[in-house]
């Protein structure tokens, strides 16, 4: 803090700072399992678990235009999505 007070640097891609970077990620994902966290999936996705995904939850994508439908004549009320 004292050596960059206004906090301009990143050090993320610094290799000393690498295990301190993947402690805290495992910190962070420990949490989100444990408080249910819908954004864990992030940035791209949120966690669906609810309704017809109760069973099996999924990371369903928020970019529409990243989404492709399978090729299929017959269309269910839930159809699946795959990211392009």
């Amino acid at each position: 803090i004292k050596a960059d007070a206004l906090e301009r640097t990143n050090l993320v891609d610094k290799p000393k700072f690498s295990s301190i970077l993947k402690q805290l990620q495992q910190k962070l994902y420990k949490w989100q399992v444990e408080t249910e966290d819908p954004w864990r999936c992030a940035p791209h996705a949120v966690l669906q678990a609810q309704g017809v995904f109760k069973k099996d939850p999924v990371c369903l994508t928020l970019g529409h235009e990243a989404l492709q439908r399978p090729k299929r004549r017959v269309l269910t009320q839930y159809e699946e999505y795959v990211l392009v």
